[in-house]
């Protein structure tokens, strides 16, 4: 695996994650995980291990805080 963890889609974070195919969609996950990060200060997925964020990827646990308004969460969730 190459790069962060935090910014990689459920399709790369499945165990046949090597022979599952994937397009330039990933990317626009990454720029919703990467627009989270801005708003909240952390990464929407980040647990206390590798294998407990990728399991918050794959099943897309996310939590938004109360203060982010509508339409960032809306962004957000048309993205991942």
């Amino acid at each position: 695996m190459c790069g962060t963890l935090d910014y990689l889609p459920p399709e790369m974070c499945s165990r046949n994650g090597a022979t599952t195919p994937y397009d330039k969609s990933i990317d626009i996950w990454s720029l919703g995980v990467l627009a989270y990060e801005f708003c909240v200060g952390e990464p929407p997925f980040e647990a206390g291990t590798d294998n407990s964020t990728k399991a918050r990827i794959l099943k897309r646990d996310i939590q938004f805080p109360n203060y982010l308004s509508a339409e960032a969460k809306d962004f957000i969730q048309g993205c991942l």
